[in-house]
């Protein structure tokens, strides 16, 4: 039976929020957390991209990914309004560097045996950044 409405991507958001508020945050909850972030956050920008035409719905793959990053991040799909309107110019921006820092913690968290710990970085560090940039890019999406 196929579902009646799409799936609200702000759920994973929201759960990824539920898991940081647990008494006891161990390595899996902390790369859980930054994945759902990840996950709400990318879906919740592609869906805006594609409702904006800023991307079409014929791409896939791992590459998906950054062309809706770089949807956000590259002036090539900024309207001359936009470029009129600096502060939305600066917000799209904005989405596209949260992103593609939530994509490298999402493929650490998800992929390495040993989560990096260099520059500043530590898993629950990345973890509460996660968190406060998919909050970030969901606010800035409301508001566009």
């Amino acid at each position: 039976m196929p579902p009646e409405k799409n799936f609200d991507w702000q759920q994973y958001i929201e759960f990824a929020e539920a898991l940081s508020n647990t008494s006891q945050k161990n390595e899996c909850i902390m790369r859980n957390i930054i994945s759902r972030s990840y996950y709400g956050a990318f879906c919740l920008s592609r869906e805006f991209a594609l409702k904006t035409g800023w991307i079409t719905n014929e791409f896939s793959g791992a590459d998906s990914h950054n062309k809706v990053i770089n949807a956000f991040y590259n002036s090539d799909y900024i309207t001359k309004m936009e470029l009129e309107s600096q502060n939305i110019y600066q917000r799209k921006r904005a989405v596209g560097e949260y992103l593609r820092d939530l994509k490298t913690y999402r493929i650490d968290a998800d992929y390495k045996n040993i989560y990096p710990s260099s520059n500043g970085r530590t898993l629950e560090r990345d973890s509460e950044f996660a968190l406060k940039y998919a909050n970030t890019i969901k606010n800035i999406i409301n508001d566009l």
